[in-house]
């Protein structure tokens, strides 16, 4: 599996994660590793370490126990949420 970037507003790889003196380039949401796109070109193409086979993200666990769903309707009994 390749690597996660993190994104910016418009939806694309964040090339400023990295950001120190002349070197910027982005980061991996999955391993966190961040490197210097100029410096080290090749990366952005190579397998992401922290990935694993049968790896679910938080978000993704919440939403199929159905977590959200209740948080939601116990927020809207409270009278605040959306």
């Amino acid at each position: 599996m390749k690597h996660y970037f993190k994104l910016d507003e418009d939806g694309d790889v964040d090339e400023f994660a990295l950001e120190g003196g002349i070197h910027n380039g982005p980061e991996c949401l999955r391993c966190k590793a961040m490197w210097c796109m100029w410096c080290a070109r090749g990366r952005m193409d190579e397998e992401c370490p922290g990935w694993k086979p049968g790896y679910v993200t938080r978000r993704v666990r919440r939403a199929r126990s159905g977590y959200h769903v209740r948080l939601i309707r116990r927020r809207r009994r409270r009278g605040g949420g959306r």
